[in-house]
């Protein structure tokens, strides 16, 4: 008589090594569902405050480009065509001086544009209008808020007999016309302005710029996954701006 033996069966030693296998790819799916949700949140988040922060420094350039000036003195004063604030009149140097009340998150640009075409034309008047006046011409100023962290802009008419500042001021505060929202930023924007390296400015942001993790100085503070942090520059050489 003939006997059969199954081979059909399994050993316990290789229940045990299937029992091991299953866990080693079940956890393995766990590990790279893990990775893959903190990268898009990353991702995700960083994707969102670069975004906006190059709106903001697409705006800020795109006008940068129509600033005008002379290169001229006006009543003591340089005639620039995009003044920084700080200490009036004049401390600034080539910067020149944008705001009377000595406001230093304040810049200005100068442009051959009528305050009443609003914040955002950029229809040149037609002849250009000539220095010392620029009449009909306005001041489009910026203004980074250290509490909010927000930088909002404004419309001022031009006015070369108003010193300092030539009518320039900030849009904190209840002003008129009123300031609109354009972004956030962690700080006031570097700015560099001179005849051979044209306007340049760099924008750093975080998605909570409040946080002690927005550091662009220590990066044993930052927190890239949960408050990512930008940094974006930009220049531009106006055509008109005669230093």
């Amino acid at each position: 008589m003939t006997k059969i033996v199954s081979k059909k069966g399994f050993s316990l030693l290789e229940l045990i090594i299937a029992s091991i296998l299953v866990v080693i790819v079940v956890l393995g799916i766990f590990s790279v569902n893990y990775v893959l949700s903190n990268n898009n949140q990353d991702y995700g988040q960083r994707y969102f405050v670069k975004s906006e922060t190059q709106t903001i420094l697409n705006h800020i350039i795109n006008n940068a480009s129509l600033a005008i000036g002379s290169g001229t003195t006006i009543n003591g004063l340089p005639d620039r065509g995009i003044l920084v604030g700080g200490t009036c009149p004049g401390s600034g140097g080539d910067l020149g001086c944008s705001d009377p009340v000595n406001n230093p998150n304040t810049f200005c640009i100068h442009q051959d544009i009528d305050p009443a075409k609003g914040f955002d034309s950029t229809t040149v008047n037609a002849p250009p209008t000539t220095a010392p006046n620029y009449n009909p011409s306005r001041w489009l100023c910026y203004t980074w808020n250290a509490v909010t962290y927000q930088i909002n802009y404004c419309a001022w008419p031009y006015n070369s007999s108003v010193t300092p500042g030539f009518g320039a001021t900030n849009c904190s505060g209840a002003v008129a016309p009123p300031a609109l929202y354009l972004g956030t930023a962690s700080n006031m924007p570097s700015i560099a302005f001179n005849p051979t390296a044209g306007f340049s400015i760099t924008i750093q942001n975080c998605l909570n710029n409040a946080a002690p993790s927005c550091n662009f100085l220590d990066p044993t503070k930052q927190d890239p996954a949960n408050n990512p942090q930008v940094s974006v520059s930009g220049t531009t050489f106006p055509s008109q701006e005669g230093f």
